[in-house]
């Protein structure tokens, strides 16, 4: 298992448009609202250039994907061995599977993942069967073997080679809102709201931590919503001095004396919220199913929500139900990814301070700041699964899942509420 540069890593390319329409309201106000879209081609990312190929029969013109996938749909109904017609894609490229195991191509290649195998082999059964039904295992332990030309799928010499190059792609648009208040006396504000939507294939950073593209053989079913994609963005900041004091709205004319401890109060604040980050589907570890260093997720076979519980981390109203609504990735598939969302986060943080002016002189400032932190002690549940608690079994429809599974809300967004105070004299 290796990594690499691929020799013709280049410059990405972004191309980037927008509109933008404002105008001044009364009071001092302004309003504006932009569009704006992004595109971006050559990204950054890393592709397994030695993923096991997807081989097309040139007589019968089917691929692997499509003839693994045919193994599948027999395993999921049960087949027997001895049921099964003959699939050109096997009859003609491995003819030698048949003679080993005296029967039919197909029927060789479908026996290692029919679910009468693993329960006819105890031994097999107590591993979990995982080794023998793995895709990705058994192409390259099994069939490869007996093709009529040796290595069709890969070559041995890399289980993963995993190539930095400019593989992938993101598209984003969203629309934006803001309001300002810049020229007040009392009260400046600026509200600002973002709805928005980015896509990609692979969600990395460019800056050597690049996403990964699980098939490069088929780059558009990688292509998703990002794993950092959040729908909606609200943020706002604000001052407001307290109109009391010498020269201020109330109480103008007081002394020197009394506008030292009543004049100069202050409130500002930032306000932040962002709608929850995309979640996928469970893992099918300990298994395969088109890449042989990195598994698949789940493929879901109908709506689940997200309905998390607080107080357990558990993210599923009815965890069986959930469990048993995955099936196992065939081959080529990379599973169901992003259809979920997390939990959002919001925070405030406000600020109190005054400035004392000394009544002997202009000149001479006390500064007092007291400063919190998250004033709503917010912190929704995070996403931190561990082994177990969100993976599926080969049927997950055919079992139950673990006291545990699901419970994969197990930490907290930010940081507690803090406070800290400061004092400074200015002279």
């Amino acid at each position: 298992i290796k990594e690499g540069l691929d020799s013709s890593l280049t410059t990405p390319i972004h191309y980037v448009w927008n509109a933008s329409y404002g105008r001044s309201l009364p009071g001092g106000m302004h309003v504006q609202a932009t569009y704006t879209g992004r595109k971006a081609r050559d990204l950054f990312a890393y592709a397994d250039v030695a993923q096991w190929n997807n081989i097309v029969d040139p007589l019968s013109g089917v691929d692997w994907y499509t003839a693994g996938t045919m193994l599948y749909n027999l395993r999921r109904a049960n087949t027997p061995v001895a049921s099964v017609a003959a699939i050109p894609f096997f009859e003609n490229l491995f003819p030698a599977l048949g003679v080993r195991y005296g029967m039919s191509a197909t029927q060789a290649a479908y026996r290692f993942f029919a679910r009468e195998f693993v329960n006819n082999n105890p031994a097999l059964g107590s591993l979990g069967g995982w080794d023998w039904q793995d895709w990705t295992w058994v192409q390259n332990r099994r069939y490869e073997r007996d093709g009529i030309v040796p290595k069709m799928f890969g070559h041995a010499q890399y289980d993963a080679l995993h190539a930095y190059g400019s593989y992938a792609k993101s598209d984003y648009h969203a629309f934006s809102l803001t309001l300002r208040q810049r020229l007040g006396n009392t009260l400046t504000f600026d509200i600002n709201y973002t709805l928005s939507k980015s896509m990609d294939d692979a969600s990395g950073d460019g800056r050597g931590n690049g996403g990964l593209i699980l098939n490069p053989l088929l780059p558009d079913i990688n292509y998703k919503y990002s794993n950092f994609d959040a729908k909606h963005l609200v943020n706002a900041n604000f001052i407001f001095q307290l109109p009391v004091g010498k020269g201020k709205t109330f109480f103008g004319d007081m002394n020197a004396w009394t506008d030292a401890l009543v004049g100069g109060w202050q409130l500002a604040g930032i306000y932040r919220y962002n709608s929850g980050f995309p979640y996928g589907g469970p893992s099918e570890y300990p298994r395969w199913a088109t890449n042989w260093q990195f598994t698949s997720d789940g493929v879901l076979t109908r709506p689940v929500k997200f309905d998390v519980d607080r107080n357990t981390g558990q993210a599923f109203a009815d965890p069986t139900y959930a469990f048993q609504s995955y099936r196992a990735s065939a081959p080529g598939e990379i599973g169901t990814l992003n259809n979920f969302r997390a939990l959002g986060n919001q925070t405030l943080d406000l600020t109190l301070s005054k400035y004392f002016t000394m009544p002997w002189s202009e000149d001479h400032k006390l500064q007092f700041k007291w400063d919190v932190f998250n004033v709503t002690n917010n912190q929704p549940l995070a996403i931190s699964s561990s082994f177990g608690r969100y993976e599926i079994p080969i049927d997950p429809d055919l079992s139950t899942p673990g006291p545990n599974w699901g419970v994969i809300f197990n930490t907290t967004q930010g940081t507690p509420r803090r406070m800290q105070f400061g004092l400074r004299y200015e002279f």
